[in-house]
């Protein structure tokens, strides 16, 4: 899994946009990795970039709009290289490990569905 460093978070920038958002979980996402795993994401805050919103559901603007928690079903997209990142910082080396396993590639993303956490937009100047 690539490191987390300035050119890596270049390429997310170029690829999925800014991050514009933190989604914490707040309930186990659905999903078919091992119960452990899945409850390891809770209260681990993730960023989530312009392209992480919309894809099917809440888009961009109405949520910067509400600047407030959407409750529905829409998804919510995460790098993976940020979503391990964040799950070691967060003392969940097990997990990190987990999906790190997988190999999936720098730009390759996790969903998550909104009503299992909480989005919160970030300031615009916030990495």
């Amino acid at each position: 899994m690539p490191e987390l460093n300035a050119d890596t978070l270049q390429e997310l920038e170029e690829k999925h946009g800014s991050v514009v958002a933190t989604f914490v979980l707040t309930q186990m996402p659905e999903g078919a990795a091992p119960e452990s795993i899945k409850r390891d994401w809770l209260g681990v805050a993730l960023p989530v970039r312009r392209d992480g919103l919309g894809q099917g559901g809440a888009a961009y603007d109405d949520f910067l709009r509400q600047g407030e928690t959407v409750v529905n079903d829409s998804p919510v997209s995460v790098t993976v290289t940020e979503a391990v990142h964040a799950l070691a910082e967060a003392g969940k080396e097990r997990s990190a490990a987990f999906w790190a396993a997988y190999n999936l590639g720098v730009f390759s993303v996790l969903t998550f569905r909104i009503h299992e956490g909480l989005l919160e937009p970030v300031a615009p100047n916030q990495p």
